[in-house]
């Protein structure tokens, strides 16, 4: 009989605790209840700011002249504007310059490059002041003469990015026939028909470097090779006289 209220305390907790947790799995489960809804809304309004990009192209192979058709081409468009437009609405940006002939852009498609033509004539001069030096030190003739001999001077490395430039002007031609005559792009542009296969690169020859003949090597290295022989005659005879001054010394 003692025990009966600790019993009961004991039941009442377990039920309450029981109930407590049915409710909390009960509320966890109402919250996963949820729809998730998601649609588009549009709305015309009055636009009070309108852009309208002007874009014109002049082209010229100096810098200067190019300036001012450029100048010339803004001024026309802003007397054009000029009625309709106050001043403040119209704003002009900055010129893009970009090059046409240099990137390959001109004439029949083959590299202008008339900047490289330019570095190449600086170096030319360059590789001149050197070999004027070679009376000084017979280590420059040397040099100049093996480079010569050997084909790697200046003059062969300009003849090797030419004929390079002229592969790869072959290759783009022949890529632009292909794309002309195997191309139907009848369906999807992103199918695999359409794409050139590699059978059609077995008649496109590979790239090969034609050296230069011996004859024109020997002409550029016969200067430094007579600035090496007045270097060995002058060595052989300051030798020589070494020689004959020292036996004197020693006699």
């Amino acid at each position: 009989m003692n025990n009966l209220p600790a019993a009961a305390v004991l039941a009442a907790g377990l039920a309450l605790a029981g109930y407590l947790v049915g409710d909390g799995i009960v509320r966890a489960r109402q919250a996963d209840r949820t729809v998730s809804v998601r649609g588009f809304a549009e709305r015309e309004v009055a636009a009070n700011l309108v852009l309208w990009p002007i874009v014109f192209t002049v082209t010229s192979d100096e810098l200067g002249p190019l300036q001012a058709r450029a100048d010339e081409g803004v001024a026309r468009v802003l007397a054009f504007l000029a009625d309709d437009f106050p001043a403040d609405q119209v704003s002009v940006s900055a010129p893009r310059v970009q090059d046409r002939a240099g990137q390959g852009m001109g004439g029949d498609g083959r590299r202008l490059d008339r900047y490289a033509a330019e570095g190449f004539v600086r170096q030319q001069a360059q590789t001149q002041l050197v070999d004027s030096l070679a009376w000084l030190s017979p280590v420059l003739a040397l040099r100049r003469v093996s480079m010569a001999l050997a084909g790697t001077d200046l003059a062969a490395y300009q003849r090797f990015l030419d004929q390079a430039e002229q592969h790869r002007y072959t290759l783009v031609q022949a890529l632009n026939r292909l794309q002309a005559e195997q191309m139907t792009l009848a369906g999807d542009r992103s199918s695999r028909d359409d794409r050139i296969s590699r059978a059609h690169w077995q008649g496109i020859a590979g790239f090969s470097h034609r050296a230069e003949a011996a004859a024109p090597r020997l002409a550029r290295a016969l200067p430094a090779a007579g600035v090496m022989g007045a270097w060995l005659v002058t060595l052989t005879a300051a030798c020589a006289w070494a020689g004959r001054r020292l036996t004197r010394n020693l006699g």
